[in-house]
């Protein structure tokens, strides 16, 4: 039998090739033990690097990170950077062939249990960079399948925190209070409020993207530059046209200028 219950309640996975053992491993879980046994398989068929799986997960960060860095954003890589570095040191040190779905769910529990997380949606990011870590492990053959696949997050604890947008005169109320304090933060508040642009994207703006016509200002969205970060696509890589609300015209007029 591939795998078999042991006298102290646990599961223990066995793995060979043909007639020929190759090695076993012991789990708490019987459906970890299953998920080890059929990646091991797979190894065998799929000629997947047998030497190199046996290596700690933290030898392969350093080479990840360095493909991340020119596969995607720079926020992108620089939130990868930092999760990477959160992971705790029993999961880098860990082989990538011994790696189960229930290491990875005891990750996320750590993440949040410790206050590392500042809410759930971080866990949620953490699972993100998680996934395209053992996704690019898959296509270098070290791996057969991710367990982040088969890894489930922990139950979202987080209080409701619906969002309740002001409306239009609200938000007007809201700038002539913020106006006593600081005015031309207050017009630029008023902007992105009604205009609905994300402040990279109001940040990345130009004179060019005014458009006119007889009777309306638009404005033509199609770059971004987050803090600290060289100008890039939208988040959705389009462009778009925003309509400029009258009360707004005479602000634009003036950055323009």
């Amino acid at each position: 039998m591939g795998i078999m219950k042991t006298g102290a309640g646990r599961w223990k996975a066995v793995l060979k090739d043909g007639r020929i053992y190759v090695k076993s491993r012991t789990f708490d879980l019987k459906r970890d033990a299953e998920t080890w046994l059929g990646q091991e398989r797979a190894t065998l068929k799929a000629g997947v690097r047998w030497d190199e799986a046996r290596r700690p997960l933290r030898a392969w960060l350093p080479r990840f990170l360095e493909h991340r860095k020119s596969a995607v954003a720079t926020t992108t890589y620089k939130t990868d950077v930092t999760m990477m570095d959160g992971l705790p040191a029993w999961f880098r040190g860990r082989a990538l062939n011994a790696i189960a779905p229930s290491d990875v769910e005891r990750v996320y529990r750590e993440f949040y249990d410790e206050g590392r997380a500042r809410a759930w949606s971080s866990v949620n990011r953490l699972r993100s960079s998680l996934g395209s870590l053992f996704t690019w492990l898959v296509k270098q053959r070290l791996i057969v399948v991710s367990p982040v696949l088969g890894a489930k997050l922990p139950a979202n604890v987080d209080e409701p925190r619906d969002i309740r947008p002001w409306t239009r005169d609200g938000l007007l109320k809201q700038v002539a209070d913020w106006s006593t304090f600081h005015a031309s933060s207050a017009r630029l508040a008023l902007f992105l409020g009604l205009t609905g642009l994300r402040w990279s994207e109001a940040r990345a703006l130009r004179v060019e993207d005014v458009q006119r016509d007889a009777d309306h200002v638009a404005l033509l969205v199609q770059r971004a530059q987050p803090e600290g970060v060289e100008v890039k696509s939208t988040k959705n890589k389009r462009s778009r046209r925003v309509p400029v609300a009258a009360l707004l015209v005479p602000h634009v007029d003036a950055w323009a200028r």
